[in-house]
């Protein structure tokens, strides 16, 4: 998302990336901290979502992504319309923005939605 400018800036708890093995003693200092960005006291992403749910997970192969980019329905997930709206997923190369894993022609499984203002 940073690579995009979609408005997300995070960081990881003590440790930085790799950082030390997650034990009992430091759970807390294991978190992920985000900033949402503003834009006339309206935040930049208004609307975020779930596409995958830990019972749902979603997998489409490269030709269904193409149809979602187009703005077509592919079951129940509707096709991306609005400007600025993004999806990112999650394949085997990482995870990256809809458009770029059609531009690799990879199939991936749906992670979550963004609209913006």
């Amino acid at each position: 998302m940073l690579n995009e400018g979609r408005g997300l800036e995070g960081y990881g708890g003590e440790g930085g990336e790799e950082g030390p093995a997650v034990t009992q003693a430091n759970i807390a200092s294991r978190r992920i901290w985000v900033g949402l960005k503003y834009y006339n006291n309206r935040p930049v992403l208004e609307r975020m979502g779930l596409v995958s749910k830990p019972k749902r997970r979603v997998w489409m192969p490269f030709r269904d992504l193409e149809c979602l980019i187009r703005g077509e329905r592919m079951g129940y997930v509707k096709g991306i319309r609005a400007i600025g709206e993004a999806m990112f997923v999650s394949s085997d190369r990482g995870i990256m923005e809809i458009r770029e894993a059609v531009d690799r022609r990879v199939g991936a499984m749906l992670l979550c939605r963004i609209n913006h203002v």
